[in-house]
């Protein structure tokens, strides 16, 4: 006989709701869409960045000088998001590159990072 599979449960942080874990993510985009981006970068963050180790260290130090579309391209190929990015090539980076080193010398706190993602967010909608 089969050992059955043990299901985990989990709470959504906006409405409280109770999911199995790998429902979270559609529930996620489709009762909060709004505020998506902030609850996947949470999940992120708690579950998949942290505990890498050496990893996070050497990613993060590539990134606190000057971003190139090279570093991008290598960053979304490692993370499989490149097929997310409309165009052909590491030059299909450029804007977010440039965006990203735009603000270079802006202090991020918690109290600007979720207005100026969002600002970003709606630029890149546009485009």
């Amino acid at each position: 006989m089969a050992k059955p599979k043990k299901v985990v449960f989990v709470a959504c942080r906006v409405c409280n709701l109770r999911l199995q874990g790998k429902e979270l993510g559609q529930h996620i985009l489709q009762a909060h869409k709004d505020t998506a981006w902030r609850q996947y970068a949470q999940v992120y963050l708690e579950r998949m960045w942290f505990g890498q180790g050496q990893l996070d260290r050497r990613l993060v130090e590539k990134f606190r000088d000057t971003v190139t579309c090279e570093m991008l391209h290598d960053l979304f190929v490692k993370y499989g998001v490149i097929r997310t990015v409309p165009g052909d090539g590491v030059a299909r980076l450029k804007a977010f590159a440039e965006m990203l080193n735009s603000y270079r010398d802006t202090p991020m706190t918690k109290e600007t990072i979720s207005s100026i993602v969002e600002r970003e967010v709606a630029s890149m909608r546009e485009v």
